[in-house]
């Protein structure tokens, strides 16, 4: 068995961007595979998603790791900055130039958890 000419088997990177209700970019994850210059407003520790059809839209679960509570809203209890309802896009490519939108969605929650306690 040989492989398809060019065929690159490294594994494709991520990039998540995270629109507020205006539409505007609030948070971007990005990696130095597919950017000269990526931007990473958070840490990204884990990713998943899965893409359906016939009515079933499909989820994403994306963990990120915010150890200088860049994410956290100090005056109101320690609440996330990241609101229901926001939009969130991944996309994933090999580099630049393969990027393509893998998931579009609503976040349906953004849950705290602080460290070594696992509570809200």
């Amino acid at each position: 068995m040989t492989l398809t000419p060019n065929f690159d088997p490294s594994e494709s990177a991520p990039e998540i961007y995270i629109y507020n209700y205006a539409g505007s970019l609030a948070y971007t994850y990005q990696t130095s595979k597919t950017q000269s210059s990526p931007t990473q407003d958070f840490r990204l520790t884990d990713l998943s998603f899965t893409i359906e059809g016939n009515g079933a839209y499909g989820h994403a679960t994306v963990i990120i790791e915010d150890n200088a509570n860049v994410l956290l809203d100090t005056t109101l209890r320690r609440k996330c900055l990241i609101k229901r309802e926001w939009d969130i896009q991944i996309k994933m490519g090999k580099d630049n130039a393969g990027l393509q939108r893998w998931f579009y969605g609503h976040i349906k929650s953004a849950t705290v958890m602080r460290p070594g306690t696992a509570l809200e």
